[in-house]
C-alpha cells in the first residue's frame, strides 16, 4: 500500500530570509527512482524509449559478471552496448553484487546451507575466503574499471537466499556483508510494496517498491501520487519488461507487460513535467537526501552580484551532488546567470514566488562560492 504520512522530517532549511535550501530537487515536492535490477539489455532498450519520450531517466543494477568474469575478463562487447546508453545520460550504474549468488556468512572459506530464494529448498555452497569482499568492493571496482566515470556509490542488494542466523531467523545479509556494504558504499536498496522517507532511518536499508505481473497500472500510478503529495520518495524495482505478446500463464510474475511500463512511465513524465517529481539516479537520491540533512549555507548580496555557498558535515569528496537553493534576486533581473566555482556557467530563469521573484540554483556543497549576476 502507498504510505500516506507526510514526510515533515526534513523541510526546506532557510539560510537567510532571501534563501532557503530546497528540500528536493529543484522545488519538487518528492522524488521517484527507477531501478532496473540484473542488467538485460532488452529491458534497457525498451526503458530507453520511455525515458527519452518522457524526460526519464533510471539506474541499472549490474550484476558484475554480465560485463566481466570472476577472473576479470571483459566483455568488450557487452561493455560498448552498455557505454552506448550510459553515454545518453539517461542511465547510471549501481552495483548489485558480482555473481548474485548467495556469498556466504563469514567472509572466510566456509561451506554450508542456505534456503532458496522464495523457499524453504536447502541449498549446499561453499565459498572461498574473501568472498563477500569480493562480491562488494571486488564487484564496484570492476564496475568502474568497465565504465570509467561511473562512480558506483549505491548498492542494490541480490535476491539470492536466506541462512538461519543463531537466534533461528532467516537473514538474506550477515553482519559481515552490511559491514562491507557500509564501507564500500553510501546506500543499499533492499525490496518492498511502499514509498521511502525521504529521509530514512536507514540508507542501507532502503524500501523499494517491485512491480509485479500481478498488479494493475493503478497500483504503480498510486505510489507515485503519494511520493508527491506526501513528500516521499518512491523507489521502483524492475526486473524484465517483456512485449505484451511475450506473456503466458507460467511468466514469471517478476517480468512485467510493457504496456503497463509504458502506462508509468507516461504518469511518471507527466508529474516530473509539471515541477511535482524530481525523477533521480540511486545514488543521486541517496547524496541529496544525506546532504540536506546537515547543509547550511551563506548568502551575500551586492549591488551587482549574489554569492552562495553551501557546506554540509558529510565527506565532500564523495557527497558532492549540488542541492538547490531558492534565492531571490531582483525584480529587474529578467535573466540570471549562474556561475559556478569551477567556472562553469548556467542561466536560470526567474519565478515568482509571492511577490517576490527567485531563481533555483543548484549549488556544489563544498564551501566554494556561486555568483548570481542580471544576465541582460
Amino acid at each position: 500500500p502507498a504510505v500516506t504520512d507526510p514526510d515533515d522530517t526534513v523541510e526546506d532549511t532557510p539560510m537567510t530570509e532571501a534563501a532557503y535550501i530546497m528540500k528536493f530537487k529543484d522545488g519538487a515536492k518528492g522524488v521517484v527512482t527507477i531501478v532496473h535490477d540484473d542488467g538485460s539489455l532488452n529491458t534497457v532498450a525498451f526503458l530507453d524509449r520511455e525515458f527519452e519520450e518522457h524526460n526519464l531517466r533510471g539506474t541499472v543494477a549490474m550484476i558484475a559478471n554480465r560485463v566481466i568474469s570472476v577472473e576479470g575478463v571483459k566483455n568488450n562487447n557487452q561493455i560498448k552496448l552498455w557505454q552506448n546508453y550510459l553515454d545518453t545520460g539517461r542511465f547510471d550504474i549501481a552495483c548489485h553484487s558480482y555473481t548474485h549468488k548467495f556469498w556466504g556468512i563469514t567472509d572466510k572459506a566456509e561451506t554450508g546451507v542456505y534456503l532458496q530464494q522464495g523457499t524453504t529448498t536447502e541449498v549446499q555452497y561453499s565459498t572461498k575466503d574473501g568472498n563477500i569482499t569480493f562480491e562488494t568492493q571486488g564487484a564496484r571496482d570492476a564496475l568502474r574499471d568497465c565504465f570509467p566515470g561511473q562512480r558506483v556509490l549505491a548498492f542494490v542488494k541480490p535476491g539470492f537466499g536466506q541462512y538461519i542466523d543463531e537466534n533461528g531467523k532467516k537473514q538474506s545479509i550477515s553482519p559481515e556483508g552490511k559491514r562491507l556494504i557500509q564501507e564500500n558504499f553510501i546506500g543499499s536498496r533492499s525490496g518492498g510494496t511502499s514509498t521511502q522517507a525521504w529521509a530514512a532511518t536507514d540508507y542501507y536499508s532502503l524500501t523499494s517498491f517491485q512491480v509485479s505481473l500481478k498488479h494493475d497500472l493503478s497500483q504503480w500510478t498510486g505510489q507515485v501520487d503519494a511520493a508527491a503529495k506526501y513528500g516521499r520518495w518512491i523507489i521502483f524495482m524492475f526486473h524484465d519488461i517483456i512485449p505484451d505478446s511475450s506473456v503466458t500463464s507460467s511468466t514469471s510474475t517478476l517480468k512485467v507487460k510493457q504496456s503497463t511500463a509504458s502506462g508509468l512511465m507516461e504518469h511518471i513524465g507527466g508529474k516530473v513535467a509539471d515541477g511535482e517529481l524530481w525523477c533521480a539516479f540511486l545514488e543521486d537520491g541517496m547524496m541529496y537526501s544525506q546532504e540536506i540533512r546537515s547543509a547550511k549555507g551563506t548568502v551575500t548580496t551586492y549591488s551587482d552580484k549574489i554569492e552562495v555557498s553551501l557546506t554540509h558535515e558529510l565527506d565532500v569528496a564523495t557527497f558532492n551532488y549540488p542541492l538547490t537553493v531558492r534565492v531571490n534576486v531582483p525584480a529587474e533581473w529578467t535573466s540570471v546567470l549562474l556561475t559556478h566555482a569551477d567556472g562553469t556557467t548556467e542561466t536560470l530563469t526567474p519565478f515568482a514566488n509571492g511577490d517576490q521573484m527567485c531563481v533555483y540554483a543548484n549549488v556544489v556543497p563544498d564551501g566554494s562560492v556561486a555568483v548570481l549576476r542580471n544576465a541582460e
